[in-house]
């Protein structure tokens, strides 16, 4: 093969220069450095934002379903008395936060709903939950529970009426204040 230019013969396979070789190894050094530290921070953040979507989840459960019993509830209906038994036969473990009690009728059918939202022990905390049941008849009859966690592990030594968590019945108003681990409060 020919240059042109100069008239010389240069080899098929000549390689590469030296400085072609360094200013390759630099880029690779600084593209390394950049993907490793990016791995880092991933790695580093996995643990705590597991627990962070977690909790963003129950709260989530919170948000889905409050509004939705509430809003089926007559307000003569909702109790926030921490003695209030659950509704549903056979009771529920914990302390009332809030319950909710009504019927419908559809086709000369009565259904029975109760939803309560109750402060369990679980291991050294508590943990808000919410107990659901339904059935044909008066209300406190109803069966078939179902258990959902509402918010993540609420810290020791809470009980139903006070921070992290308090619901409050004024006229049509119902009102949940949930105060989180960093002293925010959500209403």
């Amino acid at each position: 093969m020919t240059d042109r230019a100069g008239g010389r013969r240069r080899p098929a396979d000549s390689g590469v220069t030296l400085v072609e070789l360094l200013v390759t190894i630099a880029i690779t050094g600084i593209l390394m450095t950049s993907l490793s530290a990016g791995i880092v921070a991933v790695v580093r953040t996995m643990g705590p934002t597991a627990k962070r979507l977690a909790a963003t989840q129950d709260e989530q459960n919170l948000v889905t379903w409050l509004p939705v019993d509430v809003s089926s509830t007559p307000v003569s209906s909702l109790r926030t008395a921490a003695d209030a038994a659950s509704g549903c036969a056979g009771g529920a473990p914990g302390v009332n936060v809030l319950l909710a009690s009504w019927s419908e009728t559809v086709n000369g059918t009565t259904t029975s709903y109760e939803t309560s939202y109750r402060a369990v022990t679980e291991g050294a905390g508590m943990r808000l939950k919410r107990f659901t049941c339904k059935g044909n008849g008066a209300l406190g009859t109803a069966s078939a529970m179902n258990v959902s966690n509402v918010l993540a592990p609420l810290p020791a030594g809470w009980t139903a009426g006070t921070a992290p968590i308090v619901v409050t019945v004024t006229g049509v108003v119902v009102q949940v204040t949930l105060t989180q681990d960093d002293g925010r409060i959500n209403s």
